[in-house]
């Protein structure tokens, strides 16, 4: 099985980052042989709207933050694939997931919804995340979709031979 991490804003978002994924998760999947991972199904962001409602609501919340930390970290490490959504409201957690990718050599894909949110990447995203996106950033689902069969398919190969 192909594993794809979904990254991108939980924190900045009305819905706790639900909405933003939901397109992006449909189109994946529709790929044979892939699993989705969308840290909007981690058990710490259905409890919790965000990190900083923890914060207010947890005298445990230092504990609590760096778990859902480390099974970031973790995921992120042992996924094939991580998939960025960016827009204007991408915080630390969606950087530091692009970030450990690349660092891991698993490959990074970005999406995003509007053209002048990417062309005006140098105003609203850390340069970090846009060094990690190594492959490409793309607006179109049909070409995020193509990209990421490209990504499944070289990985059944490499493991074949």
């Amino acid at each position: 099985m192909f594993t794809i991490y979904l990254a991108g804003p939980i924190e900045k978002t009305k819905d706790g980052g639900i909405w933003i994924r939901r397109s992006v998760r449909q189109t994946l999947e529709e790929i044979d042989g892939v699993h989705i991972i969308d840290p909007c199904d981690f058990t710490i962001n259905q409890q919790y709207k965000t990190l900083r409602e923890v914060i207010k609501c947890n005298r445990r919340w230092k504990a609590i933050t760096r778990q859902a930390i480390n099974s970031d970290i973790d995921i992120v490490e042992s996924a094939d694939l991580v998939v960025a959504i960016v827009n204007k409201s991408v915080g630390g957690g969606t950087i530091t997931e692009a970030v450990v990718a690349y660092r891991h050599n698993v490959p990074v894909i970005g999406y995003y919804q509007s053209e002048d949110v990417y062309n005006d990447r140098a105003g609203w995203a850390h340069p970090w995340l846009l060094a990690a996106i190594d492959k490409e950033c793309v607006s179109d689902l049909r070409r995020l979709k193509r990209l990421v069969v490209g990504c499944v398919t070289r990985d059944s190969t490499q493991r074949r031979e």
